[in-house]
């Protein structure tokens, strides 16, 4: 290791000892750490994807409101992106795009769709990248991925940020710097405080080349890391 490379990793560091990993991010602890993560969060996909379906499919059934059916089908996909065949996921993203394509211009112009469709957008193009990357189109992937960041007055994606689902798989395969541009590109409609100490930790433990899970839980484990948690 350089004398500046170094010196960058002490800045990084805190002064605090270790409290749980003596070793860092290649502590054998924190590496069995992740990888129960990563398994929580397949089976909370599956268990997730059951139960928006189970929504989505009730009020279809129910003739309930298209504004419903769409905020409905909206979550599903999240997950139908990563469960359902390819061709499903597909035919799903038709069919949210035929339901907004379907509102009236009087309720458009009424502004009850407040963010234009931001939300649904932003899940659609989430979908279209899932797609790509089960094909293994990782430029295309990309592509895709950066498109469902372009908000517009969401105040959901704006106070809880984008789905980063994708974005740990593809960290974890080594896709670095599509990584980096998409955190980076959050900064245009994620602004609470959360947002900018997640994305400050984020940077430092690309820079240890630290396994992430991209979930607010990062700010504990940078701190059981000795990471810093602030500029």
């Amino acid at each position: 290791m350089t004398f500046r490379l170094l010196l960058l990793f002490l800045a990084i560091i805190s002064t605090q000892s270790y409290a749980v990993y003596p070793n860092g991010c290649q502590d054998p602890k924190y590496q069995a750490y992740i990888d129960k993560r990563f398994a929580f969060f397949a089976q909370n996909n599956q268990r997730m994807y059951d139960q928006t379906l189970n929504e989505y499919e009730h009020l279809v059934t129910t003739e309930s409101s298209r504004f419903s059916i769409i905020s409905a089908l909206t979550r599903h996909l999240t997950y139908s992106a990563q469960v359902d065949p390819i061709a499903t996921v597909q035919q799903k993203i038709n069919d949210l795009l035929a339901y907004s394509d379907s509102l009236s211009m009087e309720q458009r112009i009424a502004g009850l769709v407040l963010d234009e469709f931001s939300t649904e957008n932003h899940a659609i193009n989430m979908a279209r990248a899932w797609i790509s990357y089960r094909k293994g189109d990782i430029d295309t992937a990309r592509v895709s991925l950066m498109a469902s960041l372009n908000i517009n007055n969401s105040m959901l994606l704006s106070a809880f940020g984008p789905d980063f689902s994708l974005v740990r798989h593809l960290y974890k395969d080594g896709h670095i710097d599509i990584v980096k541009a998409f955190i980076q590109k959050t900064e245009r409609f994620w602004q609470t405080s959360q947002a900018h100490q997640l994305r400050f930790i984020w940077s430092q433990m690309m820079i240890l080349q630290c396994p992430i899970q991209f979930e607010s839980g990062d700010s504990v484990q940078a701190m059981n890391l000795g990471i810093r948690r602030h500029r």
